[in-house]
């Protein structure tokens, strides 16, 4: 008799970050995928491995791309996945603001919170490729920028070369200095129909993120669908997402990401 035996392959460890649309900004939270994933809850009180099912962060108790995500690389892979999402509404990644990204990596609020965050996280998980694997980061950012590229006060190149620090913290966290980034474009802010300056800030950065996955290894546009959700209707507010829209962005970043990486 032939007796076929399952081996549950480890979990996939996926950094989330960036601003606001990594956060989840919609009404809903009812978004779940607890049957392929877990994140790692750091509400005050709790920080532990939970089943995975929207609020993911305790900055915001709303829906997000992530439990879709879940779902949909499960779908395409047979793999489960551990989220730990360490991204903050309003994030700058220049130092244009007080709520950014940019800075040393031991002093910079965001970033000592990351670092908390995810050597928690792993340190309850076990020993990497053992325990868990990592999949990379799955970063949105950048609407904090635009209005400062379109009228000048902000420089491009900035953007650009803060956001390629950010990278590299996060894999000098991981301990892996190739570790993939995937990121999804950002869309566009409701004034971008009345203001051309405002338009023309959106645009830039939205062409300095395809560049940024072109010139650097390892970084990928996965999702380039979110500048067509405000015609769409697929918009909550001025700027974030409705959870449709979130589901589209996840399912799109979930097949990418599928697409690319091997274990």
């Amino acid at each position: 008799m032939l007796i076929r035996t399952y081996v549950e392959k480890p979990p996939v460890l996926f950094i989330v970050s960036g601003q606001s649309n990594a956060v989840g900004y919609s009404d809903d939270v009812y978004e779940s995928a607890a049957y392929c994933g877990q994140f790692w809850n750091w509400s005050e009180g709790i920080n532990a491995l939970k089943p995975l099912k929207d609020p993911l962060t305790p900055l915001r108790n709303s829906g997000s791309a992530w439990p879709e995500f879940a779902r949909r690389f499960f779908e395409l892979t047979g793999r489960k996945v551990v989220f730990v999402n360490v991204a903050k509404g309003g994030a700058y990644v220049t130092n244009h603001a007080s709520n950014t990204w940019y800075g040393e990596d031991d002093v910079n609020e965001l970033r000592v919170n990351a670092t908390t965050q995810y050597t928690a996280l792993t340190t309850a998980l076990g020993t990497v490729d053992t325990d868990y694997v990592i999949g990379g980061m799955l970063w949105i950012q950048g609407e904090a920028e635009c209005h400062g590229v379109g009228d000048g006060t902000i420089q491009l190149s900035e953007h650009k070369s803060g956001t390629l620090d950010v990278f590299r913290f996060f894999r000098e966290l991981a301990s892996k200095t190739d570790m993939p980034v995937f990121m999804s474009q950002i869309g566009y802010h409701a004034t971008v129909k009345t203001n051309p300056v405002v338009r023309s800030g959106y645009e830039q950065v939205q062409q300095a993120q395809v560049e940024l996955a072109n010139d650097n290894a390892n970084v990928y546009l996965a999702y380039a669908g979110a500048k067509y959700f405000l015609d769409a209707g697929y918009m909550r507010d001025s700027v974030h997402y409705s959870q449709h829209g979130y589901n589209l962005v996840g399912a799109g970043m979930a097949r990418s990401v599928a697409n690319i990486l091997s274990f």
